[in-house]
């Protein structure tokens, strides 16, 4: 459950449409790293396209076993307020970003955006 993390290791979060321009390849190699360096992470998504659905299914069944990894894959409002709140870092990697509205969401609730120089608010 987000938020319920013990002290000492970061939770990093991942909330967003999967999709290229959210910065795709950024956000499947932030999370292998992130695993494999024993971080907790959760991804809360969906995937518009089959091909990219199928990725994030191949990597919630090879991360995702009841411990340090989870990744949902549909979308979910409330569930993603409660994963902004609980985390402490958002990885938003967009390859563009008209708005900002995850960081400034994210920011609200104290949680650190991880972001690349692309515009957006």
């Amino acid at each position: 459950r987000p938020g319920s993390h013990p002290a000492g290791r970061p939770l990093l979060a991942v909330v967003t449409r999967l999709t290229e321009q959210k910065g795709l390849p950024l956000i499947l190699e932030g999370l292998r790293f992130a695993a494999e360096k024993g971080m907790q992470v959760v991804v809360l998504g969906s995937a518009p396209d089959p091909a990219v659905q199928r990725q994030f299914e191949e990597l919630k069944a090879r991360y995702d076993q009841g411990g340090d990894v989870r990744i949902i894959l549909r979308y979910d409002e409330g569930l993603s307020h409660r994963i902004y709140a609980g985390a402490d870092m958002i990885l938003i990697p967009s390859a563009f970003e008209p708005c900002g509205l995850t960081q400034l969401i994210s920011m609200a609730y104290g949680t650190v955006p991880i972001v690349r120089p692309v515009g957006g608010l």
